[in-house]
C-alpha cells in the first residue's frame, strides 16, 4: 500500500473487495498562445492511473491522506503503464482538443512537465455488486473492466 492515498468519498461496506492502484501525479505548465491573444501560462496537475490509463486534470492538488486501517487490506492492481507512458497519456489529453494545420496559427498550446516534482499516490477501488467504484471521484465501471485489467497483457 502506498504511503499516501487520495481521499475516499465512498466508504467500503461489508462484503466489498478493496483494491488500490498507483496514480502518477505530474505537475505541468500549459502555455497557450494565439494570434489574437496574449501568452498565458497556467499550472495544472495531471493524475494518471497506472493500471487503467485514465487521466484527470486539476488546477489544484488534492490533499492526500494516510491510508486508514480499512484500506491496509487492499489488494494491488497490476500496474500496466510506466511513468513515461503516463506522461504521454497526459499530453494526449491536452492535445486531443487542439486544432491542427493552419488553425494552429490562431491558437496553440504547449505543455511543460515539471519532472523533478513528480510523485505517486494510491487510489482505492471497491468491487461491489458487480460494479467497480473509484472512491475518489465516485466513477463506476462494470466488473468486466477489472477482468480485462487482470488478464490483459502489459503494453
Amino acid at each position: 500500500m502506498p504511503d499516501m492515498i487520495f481521499p475516499s468519498n465512498e466508504k467500503p461496506l461489508s462484503g466489498d473487495r478493496i483494491f488500490f492502484s498507483t496514480v502518477y501525479i505530474m505537475p505541468a505548465n500549459i502555455i497557450t498562445r494565439g494570434l489574437f491573444t496574449r501568452l498565458k501560462c497556467r499550472k495544472v496537475f495531471f493524475f494518471v492511473d497506472a493500471s487503467f490509463g485514465t487521466c484527470m486534470a486539476s488546477d489544484k492538488m488534492p490533499q492526500l491522506i494516510s491510508p486508514s486501517d480499512i484500506f491496509q487490506k487492499a489488494e494491488p492492481l497490476p500496474q500496466k503503464l510506466s511513468q513515461h507512458a503516463t506522461m504521454q497519456i497526459a499530453k494526449e489529453s491536452v492535445f486531443r482538443t487542439q486544432t491542427n494545420g493552419w488553425q494552429r496559427i490562431i491558437s496553440n498550446e504547449n505543455i511543460i512537465f515539471q519532472e523533478g516534482q513528480f510523485a505517486s499516490a494510491g487510489i482505492v477501488y471497491l468491487l461491489r455488486d458487480e460494479r467497480l467504484i473509484e472512491t475518489y471521484s465516485g466513477n463506476t465501471a462494470d466488473t468486466g473492466t477489472i477482468f480485462n485489467l487482470m488478464f490483459a497483457k502489459n503494453d
